[in-house]
């Protein structure tokens, strides 16, 4: 074997591995570059998507605070509402209370006074009743 077949033998092999070394660093480099682009589309995706979401959940809590609010206050106005009638109702019995209590006060008095009245007249007929039979026991 001479030299320059040696030369081919051993130098073509060796340039071809370096050759798909080459190649293959090169199509490395590619699909790393295609990786990274691919993930800053899904990173640009998925921040679009996320501030989507979250504009969609601020909507939907502000939404829901309005409708809390309004139903809150109709709640109040409800609840107000009732209690100045429960009010009005509690007056109204009370001042019915406060009549039917002076008509009977009023009732007891009238009664009682008629009691007294007749109690008086027993009492000055048994004082008269006891002044005649005092006379009689004198003029004996």
């Amino acid at each position: 074997m001479t030299n320059a077949q040696f030369y081919i033998a051993v130098g073509l092999p060796s340039l071809l591995i370096l050759v798909g070394i080459i190649v293959n660093n090169m199509r490395l480099s590619d699909l790393r570059s295609e990786m990274v682009g691919r993930m800053n589309d899904l990173r640009g995706v998925m921040t679009g998507r996320i501030d989507d979401l979250r504009s969609e959940m601020v909507g939907r809590i502000n939404d829901l605070r309005s409708e809390m609010t309004g139903r809150i206050n109709d709640l109040r106005s409800e609840m107000t509402a009732r209690i100045d009638d429960l009010r009005g109702d509690m007056v109204a019995r009370i001042d019915d209370l406060r009549g039917d209590m002076a008509a009977r006060i009023d009732g007891l008095r009238d009664t009682l006074r008629a009691e007294m009245a007749r109690n008086h007249s027993e009492l000055l007929s048994k004082i008269g009743e006891l002044e005649t039979r005092v006379t009689r026991v004198e003029t004996r």
